[in-house]
């Protein structure tokens, strides 16, 4: 099978995921923010308090973002540019969970981080991340869906589909499969879930495959403080090569900072400040590879936790990247191994033998000077069988190879990252 979603929602054994900013709409115009930024009224931002077991949760899906980009990096070819949705992809393996049983699921429970938290922990922690990204900057716009497709005649354990239902939310469609109409409707539900971003990302279904989880997220969001200057620019490509590029300015400002032994770390406010894009800048003389094999998510976390306010002088290329990856292999790579073989189960699920087939993942992200834009689909496919001040301002030109994360700012759950090598 073969399919292509852009919307993050959990309905099957294959995972999509796709990534997109202002370009949805097929105007290469920045968004419109009225020409005013003092026209934009923010309210307050309020936080997510999270429990002690929510705050460790959140942690781990930290872990589990880095963890997936050094996999990706090492298993998906043309990795010049990568664009993932960790959060879109652990909320249609957390779906997917619910079905696996023994060591099928506990082998999902490592690759996720989530081993020593209950299924049950899981699902509320999804299940309020779902409830409350949406309502935490009145300028921002997050929202997640999810479905499970299910193919005539296959009929899973009424206690999974409750499940997905009241935990995730879930929509729980009946079609068959052998009829072309359906991969249309399954289009449009994915197209409509991410405002238009993902289109046509699922080409074909077998009629022998049972069921699709899919899971869509779609963010976009404006700068606090929009760039107002743009210059024409060199950007050192993955491989060494110079490539012309349209580079965002914001000279002697205040961003807040970080800095490690092997990179640099800079973000840059969206609306009240709840959501944040941080920039990962490798030193000069460090590989954007071997940052990446170096990082870790508590390293990750403690640059995020370093961060000041520090003055600026900031250069960002605008850039839009829109690809489709098929995940299967970086997720073995994880260590999700039995769910791909005919000795994985499921029987949580349904009684009949199931094993997944493909994971894939479509994105489409644009960053340019109003803010970014961006939409996921997660499809997983299941067949049958189984504030310190600096007196100078510190040049952070992001004109060479980057990593960039979005993400929330009071849990740190990273909703979308990539890796930039070429714009």
């Amino acid at each position: 099978m073969r399919t292509t979603l852009q919307q993050i929602s959990a309905a099957a054994l294959s995972i999509m995921i796709g990534l997109s900013f202002s370009g949805c709409s097929n105007n290469d115009e920045p968004a419109s923010n009225n020409g005013n930024e003092n026209e934009v009224r923010f309210e307050a931002r309020a936080d997510i308090a999270l429990s002690e077991t929510e705050a460790q949760l959140a942690k781990q899906s930290v872990d589990f973002s880095i963890r997936l980009l050094q996999s990706a990096n090492k298993t998906i070819a043309g990795n010049e540019q990568i664009a993932l949705s960790p959060l879109s992809a652990s909320m249609a393996l957390s779906m997917l969970n619910n079905g696996a049983a023994n060591e099928t699921q506990e082998e999902l429970m490592e690759s996720l981080g989530l081993s020593g938290f209950s299924v049950e922990d899981v699902n509320a922690f999804s299940k309020r991340l779902m409830l409350e990204l949406n309502d935490l900057d009145n300028t921002s716009t997050i929202s997640t869906a999810n479905s499970v497709w299910l193919n005539e005649g296959f009929t899973p354990k009424k206690s999974f589909t409750g499940t997905l239902t009241e935990n995730f939310d879930a929509e729980v469609k009946v079609k068959d499969f052998s009829e072309a109409k359906t991969v249309d409707l399954i289009n449009e539900w994915c197209e409509e879930k991410t405002n238009g971003c993902i289109q046509d990302i699922l080409k074909e279904l077998s009629s022998e495959e049972r069921m699709l989880l899919i899971n869509a997220l779609y963010f976009k969001a404006i700068w606090n403080s929009p760039f107002r200057k743009t210059e024409e620019g060199t950007f050192t490509t993955f491989q060494g090569e110079q490539q012309e590029a349209s580079f965002m300015h914001k000279d002697e400002t205040r961003f807040l900072y970080s800095e490690s032994e092997t990179f640099e770390m800079a973000e840059i406010q969206y609306g009240n400040n709840a959501f944040g894009f941080t920039v990962l800048l490798p030193k000069e003389g460090v590989g954007i590879d071997e940052c990446i094999e170096r990082l870790s998510g508590e390293e990750w976390l403690e640059a995020v936790e370093a961060m000041k306010s520090t003055l600026l002088n900031l250069k960002l290329p605008k850039f839009k990247v829109g690809r489709t990856d098929n995940l299967t292999n970086a997720l073995k790579e994880m260590g999700i191994v039995k769910a791909f073989s005919k000795n994985a189960d499921f029987t949580s699920l349904s009684d009949e033998e199931l094993t997944l087939s493909t994971v894939l993942q479509g994105n489409s992200i644009s960053v340019d000077e109003n803010g970014t834009e961006a939409a996921a689909v997660t499809i997983i496919t299941a067949p049958t069988s189984s504030n310190e001040v600096n007196p100078q301002p510190i040049d952070f030109h992001a004109d060479r190879p980057f990593l960039y994360f979005i993400k929330e700012k009071s849990t740190n759950v990273i909703l979308f990252m990539g890796k930039i090598g070429k714009i």
